[in-house]
């Protein structure tokens, strides 16, 4: 499926912003409150890592359309 590039950029900017409200999520004492926190916090570094790897998909694709060819 190929996505058009204002829909792209549509889509990376909803992830990014997504990723910045985890992570600020992230710094409060409250996740730390409970005894199973290591669990969360391992949950949320996965959450992260597919938010990463989407926008670095993304990203990439955005510069390949750039070119004269993409």
């Amino acid at each position: 499926m190929h996505l058009n590039k204002p829909t792209l950029e549509n889509i990376l900017e909803l992830l990014k912003e997504k990723e910045e409200a985890s992570d600020r999520s992230d710094l409060t004492i409250a996740t730390f409150d409970t005894p199973n926190w290591a669990y969360k916090q391992a949950y949320r570094n996965g959450y992260r890592a597919a938010f990463k790897a989407m926008i670095h998909r993304i990203t990439y694709e955005l510069n390949s359309k750039e070119t004269p060819d993409g």
